[in-house]
């Protein structure tokens, strides 16, 4: 995932509490859909689209750090958005901070 200090406009997408620990919520920015997760007490954010057929990754089961496709079992890492069931699928990562009680998202 990028370095949240880098270039990126963050944007403000949810609000700490708003996502059960170990769960997905999607939120939009734009016209882009971004999974956001919580887990182990941080929060992560990948494009929302599984590049098989498009199945939403932010309603996927989350399992050792990433989230598994609800439809056919891709295993997505949520810190660096690599496919691990296929090596050339990976998504995208967005970066992710909170200020105050506030999740921002880079873009």
């Amino acid at each position: 995932m990028s370095d949240p200090g880098d270039s990126h406009n963050f944007v403000p997408v949810a609000r700490v509490g708003d996502i059960e620990s170990g769960k997905g919520k999607l939120v939009k920015v734009d016209a882009r859909e971004i999974a956001l997760f919580f887990i182990d007490g941080e929060y992560l954010a990948i494009k929302n689209f599984c590049p098989h057929e498009a199945d939403a990754l932010w309603r996927g089961r989350v399992e050792e750090g990433a989230v598994i496709c609800p439809n056919h079992g891709w295993r997505f890492e949520l810190k660096t958005g690599k496919c691990t069931s296929l090596g050339d699928r990976d998504v995208r990562t967005y970066p992710v901070k909170v200020e105050g009680d506030r999740i921002l998202v880079g873009i």
